[in-house]
């Protein structure tokens, strides 16, 4: 348990925290074992109004008081705020002590996070079953007044006495599920592992914001008391979101001799960020490794620990990052007229959009000798991406909208990397490590959508780097490590 309290360097601001952490291992029996991780916070965080405060102070006439005088000169415990000076006026300068003090800026947030873990050997050293579920449920509450008093503006100005209640609350959970095989083969030069494993992730959020001003008094500071609701400070909205996505993966590895070893995976994804016809993708993969060290023809070269070359082939997706893309959304305007206020479209229904697709290739080769104190490995690679997403696309406005998230074509990128390790110097509490690496990356726009409307849009923003563009990025590091 830990409990923290913390006081800012600027009037009105300080933190408090108190946090809990439980965590659980049971084993039921030689086969069965379980584990629980239980985590919880409660934090009250008090901030300033505005956060330029400490700027408007610093900028603030020194001959300009605090606190305002009685007729015979003293000083009084009431905020000197006039309406305007030879600065300005509100928000461009103000009392910041006042702003300080007197207004509310308050978050109050809570945090849990329940984590449970069950692993079971159905059958010992070969067939595992082990299950994760893990919930995250979160909690913010904001509320915040701004008086008249720090201010100094007119009380039927609409940033008078203004008031604002928010609620956030989120919840996810997700799930991972995985069954492992590792069967026993009469001959030992043979290994198989398989894995099938499935996750699930779902979120929600519901939110919900009140704001108002002009309350009676500075001394009711919450938006639900009567007071002003249609000014242009004023607003009241709540929104619920939520996000499924799940995915499962089938994995076999086949080694012999530990010397010839192929992996070949198949994935599915499928995400509610997309429309209900290309909501769900599939992404195959395949890799080898050969250990020549192993090979009889190298037995004599003893300073080798190590020669791999490897090779690999596979495909993974990105979704959008947009909930509710494939849904036209209607928001209420900004204006009323006759008592009732329009609705207008927010968002364009993007029906045809797709997973974005990486294609990679890759061929390596990694040597390590001498005891493991020299290693080099270098690599080679080209990715294709299909159906390339392109996020916030202009377009003309004529529809309503400005821009629009599409899968614009397709981008190829190839290059190198090599990466050198070596320990010249080791005893028993020293040693000299030295790391260096070279990388070089190529970058190909190769082909785009034959529409005048995306050229029309994207070429003024790709004006450089016309139809293909090489984009060339050497990077080269060292670093030395004595430990």
């Amino acid at each position: 348990m830990e409990y923290l309290t913390q006081k800012g360097i600027t009037l009105g601001t300080d933190l408090t925290r108190i946090s809990n952490r439980v965590n659980l291992d049971y084993s039921i029996s030689d086969r069965i074992h379980i584990r629980t991780d239980l985590s919880f916070t409660h934090s009250e965080t008090n901030k300033n109004y505005s956060d330029g405060v400490r700027n408007v102070a610093y900028l603030k006439m020194p001959n300009m008081s605090i606190y305002q005088l009685d007729d015979y000169g003293s000083l009084t415990p009431i905020y000197f705020s006039p309406e305007s000076n030879i600065q300005g006026q509100y928000s461009s300068t103000y009392n910041p002590v006042a702003l300080a003090k007197a207004a509310v800026n308050k978050v109050v947030a809570e945090r849990i996070t329940p984590k449970f873990n069950i692993r079971y050997q159905i059958v010992p050293s070969r067939l595992m079953a082990t299950v994760d579920v893990q919930f995250d449920i979160n909690s913010t509450k904001n509320k915040s007044f701004l008086p008249q008093i720090a201010t100094g503006l007119g009380w039927t100005n609409a940033e008078v006495n203004k008031a604002y209640d928010g609620d956030n609350d989120a919840f996810s959970v997700q799930t991972k599920s995985s069954l492992v095989w590792t069967p026993a083969f009469k001959n030992t030069k043979h290994n198989f592992m398989g894995l099938i494993n499935m996750m699930t992730y779902q979120s929600k959020n519901i939110s919900y914001q009140a704001r108002t001003s002009n309350t009676a008094s500075s001394d009711l500071q919450d938006p639900s008391i009567p007071s002003r609701v249609n000014g242009a400070q004023s607003a009241l909205s709540s929104s619920t979101k939520q996000r499924t996505s799940g995915s499962l993966l089938l994995n076999g590895q086949y080694s012999y001799l530990d010397r010839y070893i192929i992996n070949v995976g198949l994935r599915g994804d499928g995400t509610s960020r997309l429309a209900p016809d290309n909501r769900y993708g599939l992404f195959p993969s395949v890799s080898g490794r050969w250990r020549a060290s192993g090979e009889q023809f190298l037995s004599d070269l003893k300073f080798i620990d190590d020669l791999s070359f490897r090779a690999s082939y596979g495909q993974s997706g990105n979704a959008p990052t947009s909930d509710y893309s494939y849904y036209s959304i209607y928001d209420n305007m900004d204006w009323s007229f006759m008592g009732e206020s329009g609705i207008v479209p927010s968002s364009m229904q993007l029906n045809n959009l797709r997973w974005e697709t990486v294609v990679g290739t890759n061929f390596g080769v990694s040597l390590a000798m001498f005891r493991n104190r020299f290693f080099i490995d270098a690599e080679i690679y080209r990715n294709r991406t299909k159906d390339l997403l392109f996020n916030g696309l202009e377009i003309p406005s004529i529809n309503g909208f400005n821009s629009v998230n599409m899968n614009v074509g397709t981008m190829d990128n190839q290059g190198f990397e090599i990466t050198l390790q070596t320990q010249p110097y080791k005893s028993g509490k020293w040693k000299v490590d030295f790391t260096f690496n070279v990388a070089k990356n190529q970058i190909l726009y190769a082909k785009f959508l034959s529409s005048t409307l995306l050229k029309r849009a994207m070429l003024p923003q790709m004006a450089p780097l016309k139809l293909t563009c090489r984009l060339i990025t050497p990077l080269a590091h060292s670093t030395v490590t004595i430990s």
